[in-house]
């Protein structure tokens, strides 16, 4: 910290910071231990895929009368999108009923 800010920070400031954020978290949860009232299954087969999707912005196609070149002012930035399927190990499919 010194270096780039001038400061000097005892190191165990982190650590008293960290566990005091952690502390109050603690205190926040609320746990169930309990199960629910309504029947399950044995068993679920659940699965989940995700992959990265680029996502393009681009300015207005005018600036103040202007044409623009779209190209040159494009930003890219990333969003995660998952995908979620969960069945009972009795169903072969996922659709319930059959057509």
């Amino acid at each position: 910290m010194m270096e780039h800010h001038g400061i000097s920070i005892p190191i165990s400031a982190g650590q008293e910071i960290t566990e005091s954020h952690a502390q109050r978290i603690l205190e926040t949860q609320s746990w169930e231990t309990g199960f629910p009232a309504i029947e399950g299954v044995e068993f679920l087969i659940a699965e989940m895929d995700g992959t990265m999707i680029p996502i393009v912005e681009t300015t207005a196609s005018e600036t103040d009368g202007e044409e623009v070149d779209r190209r040159k002012t494009r930003k890219i930035s990333w969003k995660e999108a998952r995908l979620t399927s969960a069945r009972t190990l009795s169903k072969s499919s996922l659709f319930s009923e059959q057509r």
